[in-house]
């Protein structure tokens, strides 16, 4: 898991190099605000008013390299960790073991569940999908439910990988399973997505009900999806289900796509907006994505379906006129019932001297009623002799507490070699 996860943040990152950088290198210096009292009170009310964040426990997992999936219950979550942890290159699949462990957070006592053998991780479920990560083997699609310990194939990709063979005249497995993405699909608890492209100039998209097995197919121009070649886990999937239709975008794209598969001509691009899906609301009428590059900024924004409308929620601008910098959103995951938004702010340096490039991120929670974010707290930040790093977060579900996890990496030559990781036990308190 551990490497759909740092590609997911660490390509979108140095493609902005060649986009942002041409553009702002003298650099948009962040605004001065100056706040009035009346402000600054509400400020003080509000941080009076919010819920208090306290550490309970650093994981004391040895040398382990790891990936939170989810808490199986209060005392327990599950974590996955690859045989070859150490080093992943960015420009090809990564196959290996998956081993899966339950982690008791009082105890640091780690028991093994499973080995998925020879497999390339995939996506992790949130919400109706919650506990269920993807995997791929033996040119199938998986769905393992960690809860009830228990996998099964959810598509069979041999007709998929028999057009590629045809269409991009190759036979090397890797490189067609390269071109083959696959995840959840937000707003649903059934949905899963394969996107793959066929031939140079044509690509497949299929929605499967993972409930009943039923898969259902579209075709556009693979023009659509540029990058596609280049990593796992670069789409985000939506579904609307007031109109049957799933929307399209990803960190890669300003623009949304909008299809109701199986049904010709069903294939609409929305200009007004683009970036990474990470949530979508209960009527189905308003989408949140972590905008990267329209107007030139790095943004949380709601789209408005009916309207066609994007409500910037937060803006980013950690750059303040350095050279060779650039930064963006990561890792946001929201629960509006519990009123909960967390996410990182990942940035990126350019050295010079060498040519390679350090990242670090800052992690925040804050309260989230689908049109604000109120009293952002910044948790502590933490170097480890002058490695990269990335931050997440994984709320519980009852919402009143998180694992905050930390990664320390070198990134050079499009490899990336892991350091450390690191857990700590937090609680929120009203």
């Amino acid at each position: 898991m551990m490497s759909r996860s740092i590609k997911k943040v660490v390509l979108p990152l140095i493609l902005m190099f060649s986009v942002t950088l041409i553009s702002t290198s003298c650099g948009e210096r962040q605004k001065q605000i100056t706040l009035s009292s009346d402000v600054k009170q509400e400020t003080k009310d509000e941080e009076k008013n919010a819920s208090k964040l306290v550490k309970v426990t650093e994981l004391d997992l040895n040398n382990m390299i790891y990936t939170p999936i989810c808490w199986k219950d209060d005392e327990n979550i599950i974590v996955t960790e690859g045989s070859d942890k150490n080093t992943i290159d960015l420009n090809s699949i990564h196959i290996d073991d998956i081993n899966i462990y339950n982690v008791n957070i009082k105890t640091s006592k780690v028991s093994k569940i499973n080995t998925i053998k020879e497999a390339i991780c995939g996506d992790i479920g949130q919400k109706h999908m919650y506990g269920n990560f993807l995997y791929t083997k033996d040119n199938k699609l998986w769905m393992y439910n960690t809860i009830e310990n228990a996998s099964k194939p959810v598509y069979d990709l041999s007709d998929i990988m028999k057009k590629q063979k045809e269409g991009l005249k190759t036979a090397d497995t890797r490189e067609l399973l390269k071109r083959i993405h696959s995840g959840f699909v937000f707003g649903s608890d059934k949905y899963v997505y394969v996107i793959a492209d066929v031939s140079n100039i044509e690509s497949i998209m299929v929605a499967i009900d993972t409930k009943t097995g039923d898969a259902i197919e579209g075709y556009t121009n693979s023009g659509y999806f540029p990058y596609s070649d280049k990593t796992q886990g670069i789409f985000s999937w939506v579904y609307n289900k007031s109109n049957d239709s799933f929307y399209i975008s990803s960190p890669y794209y300003n623009v949304i796509y909008k299809t109701q598969l199986g049904k010709k001509s069903a294939f609409k691009k929305i200009e007004t907006v683009g970036g990474q899906i990470f949530d979508i609301s209960e009527d189905g009428n308003e989408i949140y994505l972590n905008s990267i590059y329209k107007n030139g900024k790095r943004s949380i924004v709601k789209y408005d379906i009916q309207k066609d409308k994007v409500t910037v929620i937060a803006d980013e601008n950690r750059d303040n006129g350095r050279k060779n910098h650039t930064s963006m959103f990561t890792d946001v995951h929201t629960d509006t019932r519990k009123g909960i938004i967390s996410y990182s702010i990942q940035s990126a340096e350019l050295e010079s001297k060498n040519k390679t490039y350090r990242m670090e991120a800052a992690s925040f929670i804050g309260d989230f009623d689908g049109k604000e974010i109120k009293n952002a707290r910044m948790l502590p930040i933490e170097q480890l002799d002058n490695k990269s790093s990335q931050n997440t977060i994984m709320i519980n579900r009852k919402g009143d507490g998180f694992i905050y996890t930390l990664y320390y990496f070198d990134y050079e030559g499009e490899v990336i070699k892991f350091y450390k990781t690191k857990s700590y036990i937090y609680q929120i308190k009203q």
